[in-house]
């Protein structure tokens, strides 16, 4: 198996876990009243935090030694995606408005949307050798 193919798919297992983390912050959020956009933002930042560490260590295998821009240009990566995955987010939000099940539809379908644009910003500008 090539390099890249191997971490594509020990990327997609951390963005598992990553949209894990990302639906069970967003459905404390709105139980908590936040509402399902804001408690998108929050949990899309928690799931970023997660993935950052488990890409870091697990997929690139980086070493102990981090730039110190490492977390912000991760962040920055994960927003390009993230903007294609908060916009199919808030589609399937806003066409089935009285569906309970519909946030968590839109992060499964915003992951897959958002996945990848953020693995090529992982492997070739934030944990580029």
């Amino acid at each position: 198996m090539s390099t890249t193919l191997a971490q594509f798919a020990r990327f997609a297992l951390v963005g598992t876990i990553g949209f894990l983390t990302d639906v069970t912050v967003l459905v404390i959020g709105m139980r908590l009243g936040a509402g399902p956009y804001i408690a998108r933002v929050i949990s899309f930042l928690c799931a970023v935090a997660v993935t950052w560490l488990l890409n870091r260590s697990f997929t690139f295998r980086t070493g102990p030694a981090m730039k110190s821009a490492e977390p912000l240009k991760y962040l920055a990566a994960m927003t390009a995606g993230g903007a294609a995955n908060y916009s199919s987010y808030s589609l399937v939000v806003a066409l089935f408005p009285h569906e309970p099940l519909a946030p968590v539809a839109g992060v499964a379908i915003g992951s897959i949307v958002g996945m990848g644009l953020n693995f090529a910003g992982a492997k070739w500008w934030v944990f580029n050798a």
